[in-house]
């Protein structure tokens, strides 16, 4: 009962609205220090940051998995300044044991987000942090996954298809395709102007 007093109040803190069930921008925090929650400056970096939008995108998904993490491991009121690397691999080690089938990849995309949130605050004026804890953890290793291509003799069955249905456009789209390499996003962006 008292993790759960403690986790609403956490909420509240972080400017979360239960009558509307979301977050108030102007309610968060605005500004940050060494004592400030770290789930609320990680919050207040990534508001912050400038960086790609889908990047953005991320990162919010991110602190969200983050957040249960925290609550979990009763994390939720240290200041940012508190956080030490330790912390941080035993964050990531419960977001891993809530979501098992996450691969290798996401858990070092997560890393590396972590990584440019903390880099954010440290290069701060205020001296919030006095080093990044996520620089220190390693990479884990990634396994390549090789894409099932078709056999020559499914190719031709693909092309004789296409042929007896009269998709003639289809068809030399279909040979540009497999047999240049290129991405289909690339392909279709091909224009008369681009070709000599």
């Amino acid at each position: 009962t008292k993790k759960c007093i403690d986790a609403e109040l956490m909420l509240l803190k972080e400017g979360f609205n239960p009558i509307l069930k979301r977050y108030v921008r102007d309610e968060l925090v605005q500004d940050v220090n060494p004592y400030t929650p770290f789930l609320s400056a990680l919050e207040y970096a990534r508001n912050e940051i400038k960086v790609v939008p889908k990047t953005k995108v991320n990162m919010k998904s991110q602190l969200g998995f983050l957040k249960t993490a925290a609550m979990q491991l009763n994390y939720f009121n240290l200041g940012i300044s508190e956080i030490k690397r330790r912390h941080v691999k035993m964050l990531l080690k419960k977001i891993e044991e809530n979501n098992p089938t996450e691969s290798n990849s996401r858990y070092n995309k997560f890393r590396t987000n972590l990584k440019i949130l903390f880099s954010f605050l440290l290069e701060l004026d205020y001296e919030i942090i006095e080093s990044n804890p996520v620089s220190e953890i390693k990479k884990k290793e990634e396994k390549g996954t090789v894409k099932e291509i078709l056999t020559a003799a499914q190719r031709k069955a693909v092309d004789m298809h296409l042929r007896k249905k009269g998709l003639m456009s289809f068809r030399l789209y279909n040979r540009i395709f497999f047999h240049s390499g290129i991405r289909n996003t690339e392909l279709l962006k091909v224009q008369g102007k681009h070709v000599d």
